[in-house]
C-alpha cells in the first residue's frame, strides 16, 4: 500500500502548482466570440443576402424596363388616334395646300380663289346630279334667244323616253310660268344629230303655227286641221314630198307616208313642229306634239290628252308659239 500513495502523492505535488497557478493564465471562452461554425454561418448568410438584394435589384430593373416600354406603346398609341381624328376637311385643306405649293411654290396661296373654284365645282356637280331640276325662275327663260322672238314657250327635257314638259307665256313684258308637268319624247332620247327611223327627237327650237286632230278643234285659236281618211304624211326620203301633210291617193308621188286617221290615239289632238322644214332628205319628218299612249314615241313629243288641250288653248297665231327641246336642262337656255 506503501507504493500507491507515494504515487498518488508524487501526482498531487505535481499537479497542484499547474492547479494553483495555471489557472490564472486561462482565459474563459468567451460566449461573444463567435467560433469558426459561427463564422461560416454569418458568411453565407450574407452570401445569401447580397445575393436576394441582386435578384431584387434585376427585377426592379426589369419593371423599369417594361415600364418604359408601356409608356412608349401609349405615346405611340395617343400619336395614331389623334392622326385618326383629323377632319376631312382638314386633310382637303392639306391637300390643296400642297398642290398649290406644287403649282408655284412662290406664289401665296389665295384663299378667296380656292373658296371660288370649289363654289364652282359643287355647282357643277349639283347641274350633273339633277339634269331634269325644272327651270323654276322666269328670269333663266327670259334670257333665251327664243324669247326675243316669241310669246308662249314649251321646254322639253327629255332624259331616255321621259320628258319633263312646261309652258312659259309672256305678258305685258314679264314671262310667268304657267304649266308643268310630263310626258314622253322618242324611244331612244334626244339627239343633235336627228335621222329618219333612229327613234329620237331632234333637239332645238322650233316654231309651232297649225294644229291638227282626228276629232274636232278643242278651243285653240291656232290654225287647225282636222284629219280626213285621205291625209297622209311622206316619210318617203326619195320623194320630192318627203316631210310634208299630202291628201291621197299616191299615185306613186311616195312609196312611203303615215296615214294619219290610223293614229286615232296619238292624233286626237296635236300640232306640227316646224322641223326640217327644207325637208333634207334623211333628217327626219312629222315630228309632232301629240296626245301620249303612256310610252316612248317614235320621235315627237307627247303628253296626256287632257294636258294637250290645255296647252292647244295658250296657243294662237299672235304669240308665235316655239317649243325648245333638249336632253338636259342646261341645254335649253343655249337656244
Amino acid at each position: 500500500m506503501k507504493k500507491p500513495m507515494k504515487k498518488i502523492v508524487f501526482l498531487l505535488v505535481l499537479t497542484l502548482p499547474i492547479l494553483l497557478f495555471g489557472c490564472n493564465n486561462i482565459k474563459p471562452v468567451d460566449s461573444s466570440s463567435p467560433t469558426n461554425t459561427d463564422i461560416k454561418t454569418i458568411e453565407d448568410n450574407n452570401l445569401k443576402l447580397n445575393e436576394t438584394k441582386f435578384e431584387d435589384k434585376v427585377q426592379v430593373k426589369n419593371i423599369d424596363i417594361k415600364v418604359e416600354e408601356v409608356k412608349k406603346q401609349i405615346q405611340t398609341d395617343t400619336n395614331k388616334k389623334s392622326s385618326q381624328k383629323q377632319t376631312p376637311s382638314t386633310k382637303a385643306k392639306d391637300k390643296s395646300t400642297n398642290n398649290e405649293v406644287d403649282r408655284d411654290k412662290n406664289k401665296p396661296i389665295n384663299n378667296k380663289s380656292a373658296i371660288s373654284k370649289t363654289k364652282d365645282k359643287l355647282t357643277t356637280n349639283e347641274a350633273v346630279i339633277d339634269k331634269n331640276k325644272p327651270i323654276n325662275n322666269e328670269l333663266s327663260i327670259s334670257k333665251t334667244k327664243t324669247a326675243t322672238k316669241s310669246n308662249l314657250i314649251i321646254t322639253v327635257v327629255g332624259q331616255g323616253p321621259r320628258a319633263k314638259i312646261e309652258v312659259f307665256e309672256k305678258s305685258g313684258g314679264v314671262w310667268a310660268k304657267v304649266m308643268s308637268t310630263t310626258g314622253f319624247v322618242g324611244k331612244n332620247g334626244v339627239t343633235y344629230s336627228k335621222k329618219e327611223g333612229d327613234g329620237k327627237t331632234p333637239a332645238g327650237s322650233f316654231s309651232i303655227t297649225q294644229a291638227f286632230g282626228v276629232n274636232a278643234n278643242p278651243g285653240t285659236s291656232l290654225a287647225y286641221r282636222k284629219v280626213t281618211d285621205n291625209d297622209f304624211w311622206v316619210d318617203d326620203v326619195n320623194s320630192s314630198f318627203y316631210n310634208s301633210w299630202q291628201v291621197g291617193p299616191a299615185d306613186g308621188r311616195w312609196n312611203s307616208a303615215e296615214h294619219l286617221i290610223k293614229y286615232p290615239t296619238q292624233y286626237k289632238y296635236g300640232a306640227i313642229i316646224n322641223y326640217n322644214t327644207d325637208r333634207v332628205k334623211g333628217k327626219g319628218s312629222a315630228i309632232f306634239l301629240h296626245c301620249s299612249t303612256g310610252r316612248g314615241t317614235a320621235g315627237c313629243v307627247s303628253t296626256s290628252e287632257s294636258n294637250m288641250i290645255k296647252i292647244l288653248k295658250l296657243m294662237n297665231p299672235n304669240k308665235k308659239t316655239h317649243i325648245i327641246i333638249a336632253p338636259s336642262e342646261d341645254a335649253l337656255l343655249k337656244y
